[in-house]
């Protein structure tokens, strides 16, 4: 298991943390994911195979993952 950190645009509040982080959770190579507004970035633990699946998950739900 390894950990990247993704910065991420467009989350303002403790409600859009809750959303990225239950989106992400339901990937299968993700073994846990921390999403912070104020600092704009979201902490995933997991295969680092998962980094373009987390990314594309993140966009669909109407953020924008920093590249």
């Amino acid at each position: 298991m390894s950990e990247f950190i993704l910065e991420v645009d467009g989350m303002t509040c403790i409600n859009c943390e809750q959303l990225v982080e239950e989106e992400v959770a339901k990937l299968y190579s993700v073994d846990g994911v921390t999403a912070n507004a104020t600092k704009g970035c979201v902490r995933v633990e997991g295969s680092p195979s998962a980094v373009s699946a987390v990314q594309e998950a993140i966009d669909d739900i109407g953020f924008d993952v920093e590249q």
